[in-house]
């Protein structure tokens, strides 16, 4: 964790009219990006809950893959992609409030949403980055023992 020496510096940190606009700016464009994030959830939610329940698998069902299996991929996904867009829609909502009543606290509690959606972004990034090398070396090794029973 970074610790900064206050000593130097004056209590608390300005924000200037241009800084509160930039900020307004950038919570109105991740409020847009949360509900859009949100509603793709949705659909999701509603993709997966078909694929687990339903019939609407019955081509992968034939191709060896059980439609609940996906269902279940896609239940789990919505459920993992949620949480960046709510901590992004938190923040946007939260920055809003905080330069409306001019309060360091909310600006505080605001920032630390931000900081929670770009982790569990970057964590999802990491898994996926590790999932598709994983997947490569899985070809790859694979397609060796292809060769070598040919």
């Amino acid at each position: 964790m970074i610790q900064f020496d206050h000593s130097d510096h004056q209590p608390g940190l300005a924000v200037d009219d241009t800084a509160k606009a930039y900020l307004l700016e950038a919570a109105r464009w991740g409020k847009f990006i949360s509900i859009f994030g949100i509603v793709i959830c949705g659909l999701m939610l509603m993709l997966g809950l078909a694929f687990t329940f339903s019939g609407v698998g019955a081509l992968y069902a034939s191709m060896g893959v059980p439609p609940a299996l996906i269902g279940i991929f896609y239940l789990l996904f919505t459920a993992i992609y949620l949480y960046p867009c709510v901590a992004l829609l938190r923040f946007s909502t939260k920055v809003k409030e905080a330069i409306l009543l001019n309060n360091d606290d909310i600006l505080h509690s605001s920032f630390r949403f931000l900081k929670n959606h770009f982790k569990s972004i970057g964590i999802l990034i990491i898994v996926m980055i590790s999932i598709y090398v994983l997947l490569f070396l899985f070809l790859i090794i694979m397609g060796g023992v292809a060769a070598m029973a040919s």
